[in-house]
């Protein structure tokens, strides 16, 4: 399946632009997610999404999370 890092936003936090997207929903842990989350290259939220409420991103540097779905 892959998981995307798609590091192109910078934290509002600490700047840095060392971020990921944060899944949402449910998902299959296969060895690939296992990697993947163990790479920092893939956060999981859970299952709920709060529209203009969850955060869209997460910091692998400062651990901020940011942005909200839309």
């Amino acid at each position: 399946m892959g998981w995307m890092a798609d590091k192109d936003q910078e934290c509002p936090n600490c700047g840095s632009s060392n971020t990921v997207k944060i899944t949402y929903g449910l998902v299959t842990f296969d060895d690939e997610l296992m990697e993947d989350l163990e790479a920092n290259r893939v956060v999981l939220g859970g299952c709920m999404i709060f529209e203009g409420y969850s955060p869209e991103r997460h910091c692998n540097d400062c651990g901020e999370d940011f942005g909200h779905v839309q």
